[in-house]
C-alpha cells in the first residue's frame, strides 16, 4: 500500500519532468531514507534515555555508599529477640532503631530503599527507607495477628517500643 506522502512526492518529482518510473523510485528512496532517519533519532533518543539512567543509578549508588547504613549496618539490621531479655539490651536496641530511623529521614535515597525493603527478601529484616519490619508488614496488609515467627512477633514489639520511646522523648 502506498502512503499519502509517497503519492505527493511521486506528483511533485512527475510535474519536475521526472519519468513515471524514476519518480517512483526516488520517491520511495526519499520514503526510505527519511523513515531511516526517524529510526535512527528514536535509536539515538533511547541511547540517551538509557545512559540518563544509568547516570541516574551511579549517583544513586555512590550516595547510599556514603550513608552510615551501608558503611555500619549493624543499627539498621539489629532484631529484637523473641521472649524476655535484659532492659538495657532492649534499651540499646530500641535507642539504635530510633537512630538509623532518624539518619534514613535525611537520606536522598530513602525512597528507593523504601521500595526495596518491600521486596520479599527483605521484608523480614532491617530498617529500610526509614521503617521497621512491622511498618513495612502493616503496608504490605500484615497484621501483628497473622504474624506467624517469633521474630515477626518480636519485630511487632520492637516497633511498640520505638513508638513509645519517641512519644516520651516529645
Amino acid at each position: 500500500m502506498v502512503s499519502n506522502k509517497t503519492k505527493e512526492v511521486r506528483t511533485s518529482l512527475f510535474y519536475r519532468g521526472y519519468e513515471t518510473g524514476e519518480a517512483i523510485d526516488l520517491a520511495e528512496q526519499i520514503i526510505n531514507n527519511l523513515n531511516d532517519y526517524v529510526l535512527s533519532l528514536d535509536r539515538t533518543e533511547h541511547i540517551r534515555k538509557q545512559r540518563e539512567q544509568e547516570r541516574e543509578a551511579i549517583i544513586l549508588h555512590k550516595q547510599m555508599m556514603s550513608k552510615p547504613c551501608i558503611s555500619a549496618p549493624d543499627k539498621w539490621f539489629t532484631t529484637l529477640p523473641g521472649g524476655k531479655i535484659k532492659a538495657s539490651l532492649r534499651n540499646k536496641l530500641v535507642n539504635d532503631a530510633i537512630e538509623a530511623r532518624d539518619a534514613c529521614f535525611g537520606c536522598p535515597a530513602m525512597i528507593a530503599c523504601g521500595e526495596m525493603g518491600m521486596d520479599e527478601e527483605n521484608l523480614y529484616h532491617g530498617i529500610w527507607g526509614g521503617m521497621l519490619v512491622a511498618e513495612r508488614l502493616e503496608k504490605a496488609g500484615m497484621t501483628r495477628a497473622t504474624a506467624q515467627s517469633i521474630t515477626e512477633k518480636a519485630e511487632w514489639r520492637m516497633k511498640e517500643l520505638v513508638d513509645a520511646a519517641i512519644r516520651l522523648q516529645m
